[in-house]
């Protein structure tokens, strides 16, 4: 399950988050949790994540009425 554990807190006055060790799991908590938790702390409003679509250089098939999300790297320019 992406996102556990988790820990948040404060420490001598100082904020912290505890990210999963998994790197998907941590990404996810970021994403979801710490990075709101981020903006908040800084008094900012909360930016949506920047998103691009982006065309695979390869073929994925995923059940139907299914919702995927697929690791990747980008490279080159375009």
């Amino acid at each position: 399950k992406p996102g556990r554990p988790v820990a948040m807190g404060v420490i001598r006055g100082t904020a912290f988050i505890g990210l999963p060790g998994n790197p998907v799991a941590s990404f996810v908590t970021f994403a979801h949790i710490a990075r709101a938790a981020i903006f908040a702390l800084a008094g900012a409003r909360q930016q949506p994540p920047i998103s691009r679509p982006v065309r695979a250089a390869f073929s994925y098939r995923k059940k139907p009425g299914r919702r995927e999300y697929v690791r990747v790297s980008l490279r080159g320019t375009q």
